[in-house]
């Protein structure tokens, strides 16, 4: 029987995290710092107030609503799994019902603990600079930077304060039933999906560079998380519509 919601938002767990980071000079583990927030009373079983995502926000309107989004983080109390992997492997763990899309932000000051999950991760460099593990491969990615990573590739991705890396998660199985047309294209993404979806050796990951300040990239990119966070009987598919407006 699952217990009751405990809720926190983005914006609380980030001031936590770099909070206890400058104190310490030791960044937490994801499962630590959740539990942490309710040993010292930051988790709530009310529901916090939420402000729809909209269009006619200003940038920073929208960001400071994404920021105050509820995240229900119980599930994570009552896990014995003691990794990140453990945790999220599994795309039911990882998506919201009914969606094969989502977008969250990458939390700073944590452990950059290894990680290998079932599906593709995206990760869009909003702003700032950070510095990935992927194998024995260390990429720096810089503003506007999109790096893609396959499923069952172990990568970690430590995270500063003055950086926002947007992670967009996609099934497996939705390129398969929704991005045939990229699968079957020339070029290097193209070639990069098919190898990571069919191929025998998949690449590790993929990294495309687009201009800093791409209007059309982060207009494609809030059009996504908008969808991400409605939750209604479209949701789905104008988020995956999103996502092949950003990949285009």
């Amino acid at each position: 029987m699952s217990k009751e919601p405990l809720y926190t938002t983005q914006r609380s767990m980030e001031e936590f995290a770099v909070s206890g980071f400058r104190s310490t000079g030791e960044p937490l583990h994801f499962q630590d710092l959740i539990r942490r927030m309710a040993e010292q009373g930051l988790l709530s079983a009310e529901e916090p107030p939420r402000r729809p995502l909209d269009w006619v926000m200003s940038s920073q309107e929208f960001v400071d609503a994404f920021y105050d989004l509820p995240i229900d983080v119980e599930p994570v109390l009552e896990s014995d799994d003691q990794s990140f992997t453990d945790l999220f492997w599994e795309e039911r763990s990882a998506f919201p019902p009914g969606q094969d899309v989502f977008c969250r932000k990458t939390m700073p000051c944590l452990a950059a603990e290894p990680r290998r999950l079932s599906y593709f991760e995206l990760y869009y460099v909003v702003f700032g600079e950070c510095e990935m593990s992927i194998g024995r491969e260390k990429p720096r990615l810089r503003k506007g930077d999109l790096c893609i990573i396959p499923p069952n590739t172990i990568h970690a991705l430590p995270v500063e304060p003055d950086c926002y890396v947007a992670d967009i998660l996609v099934r497996a199985s939705t390129f398969d039933a929704q991005f045939g047309d990229l699968l079957t294209r020339s070029g290097a993404l193209s070639g990069f999906f098919r190898e990571s979806l069919y191929g025998k050796s998949a690449p590790n990951f993929f990294i495309l560079h687009t201009p800093e300040e791409d209007i059309r990239v982060r207009t494609h990119l809030r059009g996504l998380i908008t969808e991400c966070y409605s939750s209604d009987a479209h949701t789905n598919t104008c988020v995956i519509s999103w996502l092949k407006l950003f990949l285009a």
